[in-house]
């Protein structure tokens, strides 16, 4: 009676079609290439539009790399597509630009779904 036991569970998960799923260990980010060599960023602030949440990342900027979301924010994103407001400032913490970003994320990474390569435009 015990083997009967172990095996209605497995049995029940097996016929509820359930498929692994199956990502790489790739870290995935969505940002963008500063392009103008006079005025340089010094940070960046990626706000979900939504709830008004601060996007706050591990990741270091690269320059001319900026980020906007990685894949720390996954969670977040998982089934949701957020609206990002992205502004960027100097060292003087003066706007340089801002723009938008239409994020959402699959079970293993998140995912750009519209939004600028190159800053500024």
């Amino acid at each position: 009676m015990k083997k009967l036991f172990f095996l209605l569970p497995a049995a029940a998960i097996v016929s509820m079609g359930c498929e692994p799923t199956y990502c790489t260990l790739s870290f995935d980010t969505v940002g963008f290439i500063w392009t103008d060599s006079v005025h340089t960023p010094h940070h960046v602030v990626s706000v979900v539009r939504e709830s008004q949440d601060t996007l706050a990342t591990q990741f270091e900027n690269t320059p001319p790399y900026f980020v906007v979301a990685t894949d720390e924010h996954q969670s977040l994103f998982l089934h949701h597509t957020y609206l990002v407001d992205v502004y960027i400032f100097n060292h003087q913490d003066s706007l340089l630009a801002q723009s938008e970003y239409l994020i959402s994320a699959d079970e293993c990474h998140i995912l750009k779904m519209n939004g600028p390569e190159f800053l500024p435009q």
